[in-house]
Protein backbone atom coordinates (compact mmCIF):
# COMPACT_ATOMS: atom_id res chain seq x y z
CA UNK A 1 0.00 0.00 0.00
CA UNK A 2 2.42 3.01 -0.82
CA UNK A 3 2.30 5.28 -3.22
CA UNK A 4 4.80 3.62 -5.63
CA UNK A 5 2.23 0.32 -5.68
CA UNK A 6 -1.02 2.78 -5.57
CA UNK A 7 0.36 4.40 -9.12
CA UNK A 8 1.69 1.41 -10.49
CA UNK A 9 -1.95 0.24 -9.97
CA UNK A 10 -3.64 2.77 -11.65
CA UNK A 11 -1.22 2.26 -14.72
CA UNK A 12 1.64 4.82 -14.06
CA UNK A 13 4.90 4.72 -15.45
CA UNK A 14 7.65 3.32 -13.28
CA UNK A 15 10.07 6.89 -13.64
CA UNK A 16 6.40 8.83 -12.37
CA UNK A 17 5.70 6.36 -9.75
CA UNK A 18 9.25 6.50 -7.98
CA UNK A 19 9.46 10.14 -8.53
CA UNK A 20 6.17 10.60 -6.66
CA UNK A 21 7.30 8.14 -3.43
CA UNK A 22 10.32 10.31 -3.71
CA UNK A 23 8.39 13.63 -3.07
CA UNK A 24 6.60 12.23 -0.65
CA UNK A 25 9.86 10.69 1.41
CA UNK A 26 11.29 14.53 1.28
CA UNK A 27 8.17 15.75 2.09
CA UNK A 28 7.64 13.23 5.05
CA UNK A 29 11.13 13.67 6.41
CA UNK A 30 10.77 17.43 6.17
CA UNK A 31 8.19 17.61 8.82
CA UNK A 32 9.11 15.28 10.66
CA UNK A 33 12.24 16.97 11.25
CA UNK A 34 10.62 20.08 11.83
CA UNK A 35 8.25 18.30 14.54
CA UNK A 36 11.73 17.10 16.39
CA UNK A 37 13.39 20.58 16.01
CA UNK A 38 10.73 23.36 16.38
CA UNK A 39 8.97 24.75 19.31
CA UNK A 40 7.03 23.73 21.19
CA UNK A 41 8.07 20.03 21.12
CA UNK A 42 5.74 17.36 21.78
CA UNK A 43 7.60 14.29 21.79
CA UNK A 44 4.36 11.82 21.61
CA UNK A 45 3.53 13.47 18.29
CA UNK A 46 6.80 13.92 17.12
CA UNK A 47 7.07 10.00 17.37
CA UNK A 48 3.99 9.58 15.55
CA UNK A 49 5.16 11.41 12.81
CA UNK A 50 8.12 9.33 12.73
CA UNK A 51 6.29 5.84 12.79
CA UNK A 52 3.28 6.65 10.78
CA UNK A 53 6.12 8.63 8.13
CA UNK A 54 8.05 5.62 7.72
CA UNK A 55 5.65 3.58 6.87
CA UNK A 56 5.20 6.32 3.89
CA UNK A 57 8.11 6.62 3.13
CA UNK A 58 8.90 3.13 1.42
CA UNK A 59 8.14 1.96 -1.63
CA UNK A 60 7.76 -1.68 0.31
CA UNK A 61 4.88 -1.74 1.88
CA UNK A 62 2.98 -4.94 2.89
CA UNK A 63 -0.27 -5.73 4.63
CA UNK A 64 1.35 -6.69 7.68
CA UNK A 65 3.50 -3.50 7.63
CA UNK A 66 0.16 -1.78 8.62
CA UNK A 67 0.65 -3.43 12.18
CA UNK A 68 3.31 -0.52 12.82
CA UNK A 69 0.31 2.12 12.67
CA UNK A 70 -0.66 0.78 16.40
CA UNK A 71 2.58 2.77 18.01
CA UNK A 72 1.48 6.12 16.82
CA UNK A 73 -2.67 5.28 16.87
CA UNK A 74 -1.26 4.19 20.53
CA UNK A 75 0.44 7.45 21.16
CA UNK A 76 -2.24 9.78 19.00
CA UNK A 77 -4.81 8.24 21.79
CA UNK A 78 -2.69 9.91 24.53
CA UNK A 79 -2.71 13.32 23.03
CA UNK A 80 -6.83 12.87 22.85
CA UNK A 81 -6.01 13.96 26.80
CA UNK A 82 -4.71 17.48 26.22
CA UNK A 83 -7.30 18.19 23.34
CA UNK A 84 -10.34 16.24 22.73
CA UNK A 85 -10.94 14.50 19.02
CA UNK A 86 -12.67 15.84 16.54
CA UNK A 87 -14.99 13.20 14.85
CA UNK A 88 -13.56 13.11 11.88
CA UNK A 89 -10.28 11.91 13.89
CA UNK A 90 -11.75 9.00 15.32
CA UNK A 91 -13.31 8.01 12.36
CA UNK A 92 -9.84 7.90 10.48
CA UNK A 93 -7.82 6.17 13.04
CA UNK A 94 -11.02 3.76 13.53
CA UNK A 95 -10.41 3.26 9.48
CA UNK A 96 -6.61 3.16 10.33
CA UNK A 97 -6.63 0.48 12.73
CA UNK A 98 -8.84 -1.56 10.58
CA UNK A 99 -7.34 -1.14 7.20
CA UNK A 100 -4.78 -4.22 7.68
CA UNK A 101 -7.68 -6.41 7.43
CA UNK A 102 -9.46 -4.63 4.94
CA UNK A 103 -6.83 -3.59 2.64
CA UNK A 104 -6.01 -6.47 0.57
CA UNK A 105 -9.62 -7.39 -0.40
CA UNK A 106 -10.97 -3.89 -1.24
CA UNK A 107 -7.24 -3.42 -3.45
CA UNK A 108 -8.14 -7.22 -5.40
CA UNK A 109 -11.48 -6.07 -6.13
CA UNK A 110 -11.50 -2.61 -7.23
CA UNK A 111 -7.72 -1.97 -8.16
CA UNK A 112 -7.48 0.68 -5.76
CA UNK A 113 -5.06 0.45 -2.83
CA UNK A 114 -7.08 1.80 0.08
CA UNK A 115 -4.43 0.79 2.89
CA UNK A 116 -2.42 4.02 1.72
CA UNK A 117 -5.08 5.95 3.75
CA UNK A 118 -4.32 4.32 6.52
CA UNK A 119 -0.84 5.55 7.09
CA UNK A 120 -1.46 9.04 5.39
CA UNK A 121 -4.13 9.53 7.64
CA UNK A 122 -2.98 8.80 10.74
CA UNK A 123 0.25 11.29 9.83
CA UNK A 124 -1.78 14.25 8.91
CA UNK A 125 -4.06 13.29 12.17
CA UNK A 126 -0.35 14.18 14.34
CA UNK A 127 1.24 17.28 11.83
CA UNK A 128 -2.45 18.66 12.14
CA UNK A 129 -2.62 18.20 16.12
CA UNK A 130 0.99 19.39 16.44
CA UNK A 131 0.16 22.36 14.60
CA UNK A 132 -2.82 23.43 16.77
CA UNK A 133 -0.53 22.82 19.14
CA UNK A 134 2.47 25.45 18.11
CA UNK A 135 -0.09 27.95 17.17
CA UNK A 136 -2.70 27.69 20.44
CA UNK A 137 0.18 26.21 23.59
CA UNK A 138 -0.82 25.40 26.61
CA UNK A 139 -0.93 27.74 29.38
CA UNK A 140 2.50 27.54 31.35
CA UNK A 141 1.72 26.06 34.92
CA UNK A 142 2.71 28.47 37.29
CA UNK A 143 2.90 27.37 41.05
CA UNK A 144 0.77 29.25 43.71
Amino acid sequence: PSVFVALRMLSADVTVAYGAQLLIGVIVATLVARAYFAEPRSWGLAAAMLTAGALLTTPHLNNHDLALLAVPIALLLTDAARKPWSGWEQTLLGFAWLAPLVMAPIAEFSHIQVGLIAPAATFLIAVRRLAELRTHPAPAHVPA
